[in-house]
C-alpha cells in the first residue's frame, strides 16, 4: 500500500458518520477517525498511542479483546455495548469489528462503532408507550383482542378471564373459535 493509498483511505474513513478505530495487538489505538473522536469528546492526539480501555465502560473489555488477539474468538462478531466518553458520561454504541492479518498473523482489529443513543432513545419512548396503551387496554371493561391473519389470537386482554373462564395466556396464538366453540347462536356461528 503506498503513501497515496493510505491518504486516499484516512480521507474515506474521516468522511463516515460512523466511528473507526485500529488497534494494534496489545489494545493500543494506532488509528482513529473524526466520528470516533467526536463521539467520545477526544482529539485524535489524545486517543493514538493510549489503550482503548480508556472509552470502554465494562471493565471485562481489554481481557475480552486479548481473547480476541488470542484467537479464542473464532469469528467476528456484531454486539451492543457502553462506551465513556471523556467526562465520563456513557453512550450506548453498536460495534462491528474484524481482525487485521499481516501475512498470516494477526496484527490488530478494525473497529466500526455506531452511536445508537436515539435508538436506544426511540425504544425506551415505544416502550413507555406500550405500556400506557396496555394499561389503558387492561382497564377497560370490554375485551380487547388482535388476530393474525389466520384467526389466531396475537393478544388478547385480561378481560376474557371474567367472562369466557380463560386466561389469556391460554388463548394465545389459537384460533378466534376457541372462545366461541360452545355458543349456540346461529348469527355467532355463521359468523364463524
Amino acid at each position: 500500500m503506498t503513501i497515496a493509498d493510505i491518504h486516499k483511505m484516512h480521507t474515506i474513513f474521516d468522511t463516515l458518520h460512523a466511528g473507526i478505530n485500529i488497534l494494534d495487538r496489545q489494545g493500543t489505538i494506532v488509528y482513529v477517525n473524526k466520528a470516533y473522536c467526536d463521539m467520545h469528546d477526544y482529539s485524535s492526539d489524545q486517543l493514538i498511542g493510549r489503550s482503548f480501555d480508556m472509552v470502554l465502560q465494562q471493565s471485562d473489555g481489554l481481557d475480552h479483546y486479548r481473547k480476541i488477539m488470542a484467537g479464542e474468538v473464532e469469528r467476528p462478531f456484531v454486539l451492543e455495548s457502553v462506551n465513556r466518553k471523556r467526562d465520563n458520561s456513557v453512550i450506548p454504541v453498536l460495534i462491528s469489528w474484524n481482525y487485521i492479518y499481516n501475512g498470516k498473523d494477526m496484527d490488530g482489529m478494525i473497529t466500526v462503532i455506531q452511536d445508537i443513543s436515539d435508538i436506544k432513545e426511540y425504544e425506551k419512548r415505544l416502550k413507555e408507550s406500550e405500556q400506557k396503551y396496555r394499561a389503558l387496554v387492561e382497564t377497560i371493561s370490554d375485551i380487547i383482542w388482535e388476530i393474525d391473519s389466520e384467526g389466531n389470537y396475537t393478544y388478547i386482554s385480561r378481560k376474557c378471564y371474567p367472562l369466557f373462564d380463560y386466561h389469556p395466556e391460554q388463548l394465545l396464538y389459537t384460533g378466534i373459535w376457541e372462545l366461541f366453540k360452545d355458543v349456540e347462536d346461529p348469527n355467532s356461528q355463521a359468523f364463524l
